[in-house]
């Protein structure tokens, strides 16, 4: 009876001890590297002495001395390849080296780094100079990156990415991909509802102890994508006959049909009603704003009317300031700027587990982003508070 009563008990103790060792051990050994290598250049003090340094090759000496590997690039195609390189390979490093429990979110992550690319390619498609030469990652195999590269038209590439990445296309983004039906925007624009969709779907599939914050991360990812495509939608139409329906408005975005009916549902058709071409798409709905304040939001006619149906939000009072004057860049760099500093306060209150692996992924990101600027207005002989216009920075706002 003992001996059942222990063997019980050690039966029992047997996953409370991997999930403990998961917890425990799990993330100290690459969150304490990640930490140690940190994301310097969404600092603005390490920024302003990149843009100080006054040449393209200081700048690159400086802004390379920082774990990215640039320092003998050429010109901006040859930087874009080596951030590009040297970003990934530390993408793929955390997914060989942390727990394969986390390897759903993380694949999630590789994801966004190819859509980066993906989404250059179809671009240079049908252009003079082509698609050969824009980078893709080097962990895509040599004959798929052919196939993406060499497709003579933007879907073309776009499915031969889903194949690969997905094994088979789903039914649904099939039939999205084909109401495209060939237009670069729109296709752009089923990438970012896509991959944003991939960050969500992979939340389920993770340890129970990391799903929250992962989930919350995406879901604050996905509000700001759809409220800056209210925003610019709202901005495509300003000063235009106003007399358009919400289907009209439904148009112009790609978060998927976001529904009324709840998340993950498409909206009834009308009786009557041509299909659209978003129809069936999986809707896409954050944590705070649903599709009725989109819709809303996209045609306010002032902005006192988008900021109080923000009100309870934590988006309003970041974006009050701009949202006034009218300065949608500005509005976008603000939410971008939410993001970064959410990121840091996940790293915090999740110390111990996902917190400084999102903070680190998300931080590379921006940090790419703002090399990129820094490079670039260089290289054009931009003022100093030009370039730091274009930058994302902690604490900023």
């Amino acid at each position: 009876m003992i001996l059942m009563s222990l063997a019980v008990t050690i039966a029992l103790l047997i996953p409370i001890a991997k999930a403990m060792r998961f917890y425990l051990f799990g993330f100290v050994g690459l969150n304490a590297r990640f930490i140690a290598i940190g994301n310097p250049f969404v600092n603005a003090k390490e920024i302003d002495e990149v843009i100080g340094t006054g040449s393209w090759e200081n700048a690159l000496e400086r802004a390379g001395s920082k774990y990215w590997e640039i320092s003998q690039s050429a010109d901006l195609a040859e930087l874009d390849r080596r951030l590009e390189a040297s970003e990934t390979a530390l993408v793929d490093d955390a997914f060989r080296g942390y727990p394969k429990q986390l390897s759903p979110y993380l694949g999630s992550e590789l994801g966004r780094r190819e859509v980066f690319h993906v989404k250059k390619v179809i671009a240079a498609i049908g252009t003079e100079a082509g698609a050969i030469d824009v980078p893709l990652p080097g962990h895509i195999p040599e004959e798929v990156v052919e196939e993406i590269k060499t497709s003579e038209t933007g879907e073309g590439a776009v499915r031969a990415y889903l194949l690969w990445r997905e094994g088979a296309i789903d039914p649904v983004l099939d039939e999205a991909l084909t109401a495209c039906e060939g237009s670069l925007s729109d296709i752009e624009m089923f990438l970012d509802s896509y991959i944003l969709w991939t960050g969500l779907r992979s939340v389920d599939r993770l340890p129970l102890f990391v799903r929250r914050a992962v989930r919350g991360f995406a879901l604050v990812r996905i509000d700001l994508h759809n409220l800056k495509q209210a925003l610019r939608v709202r901005a495509l139409i300003s000063g235009k006959d106003r007399t358009f329906t919400d289907e009209d408005i439904l148009s112009q975005f790609w978060w998927g049909l976001a529904s009324d009916e709840g998340k993950g549902k498409a909206p009834a058709r009308k009786k009557g009603r041509k299909k659209g071409r978003f129809d069936g798409f999986p809707a896409l709905e954050g944590h705070y704003l649903s599709a009725w304040m989109l819709r809303q939001i996209a045609s306010a006619e002032e902005a006192k009317e988008i900021i109080e149906l923000l009100d309870g939000s934590p988006y309003a009072e970041e974006i009050v300031e701009s949202l006034e004057a009218e300065d949608l860049g500005r509005v976008e760099k603000d939410l971008d700027t939410y993001l970064l500093n959410y990121a840091v306060k996940l790293h915090f209150d999740k110390f111990s587990n996902v917190g400084p692996l999102l903070r680190f992924l998300h931080s590379r990101e921006m940090e790419r982003r703002n090399i990129t600027a820094v490079m670039q207005g260089i290289r054009a002989g931009s003022s100093a508070d030009e370039i730091r216009r274009h930058c994302i920075t902690e604490g900023a706002s």
